[in-house]
């Protein structure tokens, strides 16, 4: 039988195993996707989330529909490339698997200082 922490977190740790295996040299559009959904599970426990985590995971969840919604609809630019813009890849490194792994290490103790940090 597994931990209960595993138990209790396994849609979370299983989005970012998948987000993990999607991810290569750059945060891809899946990966901003699962880990925006896994980072949104995982805030959805938190008693009292401070509004910039809120902002975070909203965030994240756009840029996640959006590339989601590229990637199965394999948008095209003018060079017949099916990627997003550059800004987009930028801003979905706050969201590659490492960052939210460590977040989902100490989400309370995130959320504490934060709210004792920006009120």
């Amino acid at each position: 039988m597994l931990p209960g922490w595993i138990l209790s977190n396994i849609d979370v740790i299983a989005l970012l195993t998948v987000g993990m295996i999607a991810e290569r040299h750059f945060v891809g559009r899946i990966t901003t996707f699962s880990n925006a959904i896994a980072i949104n599970l995982l805030f959805l426990r938190l008693p009292n989330l401070n509004w910039a985590l809120d902002w975070y995971a909203n965030l994240g969840i756009l840029l996640g529909i959006w590339g989601l919604g590229s990637y199965v609809l394999q948008r095209t630019d003018s060079a017949g490339s099916h990627h997003m813009p550059g800004w987009y890849y930028a801003l979905s490194w706050a969201y590659s698997s490492i960052v939210v792994a460590m977040i989902a290490a100490a989400p309370q103790n995130i959320n504490h200082w934060l709210c004792n940090a920006i009120p």
